[in-house]
């Protein structure tokens, strides 16, 4: 039977549908049929699959091979912030920073691979159990979106992510900051945790919710306490609090 020909459709549309090794094999298939830089756009996409389906060893493997010496510094920021995705999942956040940091420098980049450099900043402080600079990076990749999903989007992070922090967090970085943008969360954040006893409990956050399903289980200080996957959900710094 004749193979199905390679359509950047069937890719994207694997995509969508969450079937990231699919569409990876798809974006090969197109990259062996292009000619640069489109190859190395669809190599670079390849990676990006894998990564999403958390095929980490063959996204090492795969971007490796990637060539972007000769393209548009653009294509080595997109590699930059992939490799930076890739050693934070193989335990090395801190040199993932240094990647985005790099990455960043490039001259020229637009908002999209901006605010991309943020999202994966904010994903690898939150590795490294550092929540309030996780905030400050998804405030700063704010500035550069535009369309209303992504920021709803990006505005649910931060809020799942203000959730881990202590009012005395919040009022230590209000205290501290002259960033207007990054005082108002603060101050939002303050105003909800001074409501929270009012909050049903299914508005919160699954990171809080399990928080309190500790807290629950703890309160009337039973001999033996037997947990099912207490830190699902949880921040780093809040999986260390909860196994501590």
């Amino acid at each position: 039977v004749p193979e199905t020909p390679a359509t950047l459709e069937a890719a994207a549309q694997a995509e969508q549908a969450g079937e990231y090794v699919l569409a990876a094999r798809e974006y090969e298939r197109l990259a062996k049929l292009a000619a640069a830089p489109q190859r190395q756009d669809f190599e670079l996409k390849a990676v990006d699959a894998l990564i999403k389906a958390a095929q980490v060893r063959e996204a090492r493997q795969k971007i490796l091979l990637i060539d972007v010496a000769q393209l548009d510094p653009a294509f080595l920021a997109r590699k930059r912030i992939l490799e930076a995705q890739i050693v934070a999942l193989e335990g090395q956040p801190e040199e993932g920073l240094r990647l985005l940091a790099q990455a960043e420098k490039t001259r020229n980049l637009n908002p999209l691979q901006l605010a991309e450099i943020y999202r994966v900043r904010a994903q690898t402080e939150v590795a490294l159990g550092r929540p309030m600079n996780a905030v400050k990076a998804l405030i700063a990749r704010e500035r550069f979106m535009v369309a209303p999903a992504e920021i709803t989007r990006n505005q649910q992070e931060l809020w799942q992510l203000l959730d881990t922090l202590s009012r005395t967090q919040l009022q230590q970085e209000l205290t501290a900051t002259r960033d207007p943008v990054l005082a108002g969360w603060m101050e939002l954040a303050i105003i909800g945790l001074e409501n929270a006893a009012d909050r049903r409990l299914g508005g919160y956050s699954k990171g809080m919710l399990q928080r309190i399903g500790v807290a629950q289980a703890m309160i009337q200080e039973p001999r033996l306490l037997v947990l099912d996957e207490p830190t699902a959900g949880v921040d780093p710094a809040g999986s260390r609090e909860i196994r501590d």
